[in-house]
């Protein structure tokens, strides 16, 4: 087994752009799948689910290698594209702090299997049974991305892990290493203050008296900059005040309280307007005795309130508080997805999204589109995690 495993890691480096364009087609596909078939759209969630699944453990296999080359090889290590903030940030933590390597691993396998796992869901149970489902999902990623909250005491970021920012067809000393050799074993933890790797610190702050070299290779080991200096595990600043670990906290608690308040009840188990049955949780709004009170009133809300607690980085040409910076713009950018939501959905967006496609019906080529659109929307009508947040 110990051979077989080794022989599959030298495999994945040697030909990783091979596994990469498999797994980039393959994606591709799915997109057309949804309509063709009975059950397609389970098929092709499944299939993207496992590819995504396989991608996580080819990053934690290329990390494992990155790691080995960087110890026996240090000067081909250094000719490569210096990772980003964020692979660097998160990279750090889950190589320094155990409970937060675990707990963004399982945020992101659930939310690589949440949507799969909402359509078995829906194809073998009730509405009731459908509704738990997905409530016990939401509250497993809220208690993942507390725990991982309390472990860094800084704000949550998405996707927690490091992503794939290295091609190993750029690192040649890994093609000598023979599929013989036993599985590596994970980098060993980082002290708690995290200190900096030598070949991340510039050659001026540890020797003064480099000779000098050709113009490039002389200038570019030397370039400062405050991302570079920090320590990786501090590239996000720590919450600091009740205003922002509340801000943090509600941001975390939104998508479980959203689903709370759509729990099935007597009035809203009814069969859904159009006389379509239905088991999904999108339909238990139920009547609208006040618009204030609606489970998409109260979730914009609180993002609302989330996004007037939090701090604001300044918006500075430094790269130090960059990654925070990014972060909150993503966030800022998920308020477009409750367009997909409630009666926001169903008495705006959704009319919307028809007319366009029936204008679009008997063109050239975009009649594909209008296709592409109507078969979309029941989609997004039958399941919560097409458009979740």
């Amino acid at each position: 087994m110990s051979n077989l495993q080794a022989r599959y890691e030298a495999f994945l480096i040697t030909n990783s752009s091979t596994i990469g364009t498999i797994e980039s087609s393959l994606r591709s596909l799915t997109w057309l799948l949804p309509g063709r078939f009975k059950d397609a759209e389970i098929v092709g969630e499944a299939l993207t689910s496992t590819l995504n699944l396989l991608s996580l453990y080819h990053d934690t296999l290329l990390a494992r290698r990155f790691a080995l080359v960087k110890s026996t090889n240090p000067k081909a290590a250094k000719e490569l594209i210096p990772p980003n903030a964020h692979t660097r940030y998160t990279r750090a933590w889950c190589e320094q702090d155990g409970i937060y390597r675990w707990g963004a691993r399982g945020l992101e396998v659930v939310r690589f299997t949440q949507l799969v796992l909402e359509m078995l869901l829906g194809r073998f149970t009730s509405r009731k049974g459908r509704w738990r489902g997905i409530f016990l999902l939401e509250l497993t990623k809220a208690i993942l991305n507390l725990a991982v909250l309390q472990r860094t005491k800084r704000p949550t970021i998405h996707p927690p892990i490091p992503e794939r920012d290295v091609d190993p067809t750029t690192l040649p000393a890994l093609i000598d290493l023979t599929p013989e050799s036993p599985p590596l074993k994970s980098p060993q933890a980082s002290s708690p203050e995290d200190k900096l790797e030598k070949d991340q610190v510039p050659k001026h702050l540890s020797n003064n008296h480099v000779p000098f070299d050709p113009t490039e290779d002389y200038l570019l080991p030397k370039a400062l900059t405050p991302a570079l200096i920090k320590l990786p595990t501090t590239l996000l600043q720590p919450l600091t005040g009740l205003g922002h670990w509340t801000s943090e906290i509600i941001y975390v608690l939104r998508p479980l309280i959203f689903v709370l308040l759509l729990r099935p009840t007597a009035s809203n188990l009814n069969i859904p307007k159009g006389g379509i049955a239905s088991t999904s949780i999108n339909y238990n709004s139920g009547p609208v005795a006040n618009p204030l009170r609606t489970p998409l009133v109260v979730s914009v809300a609180m993002s609302v309130l989330s996004w007037y607690l939090r701090r604001s980085p300044p918006a500075s040409p430094s790269s130090s508080n960059l990654l925070e910076r990014l972060e909150y713009a993503r966030r800022d950018r998920e308020i477009f997805w409750y367009l997909f939501r409630g009666e926001l959905w169903s008495e705006w967006t959704r009319p919307k999204l028809e007319n366009f496609s029936q204008s679009l019906e008997g063109k050239p080529l975009l009649g594909l589109l209008s296709g592409v659109i109507q078969g979309w929307l029941p989609l997004v009508d039958e399941y919560w995690y097409y458009t979740a947040t």
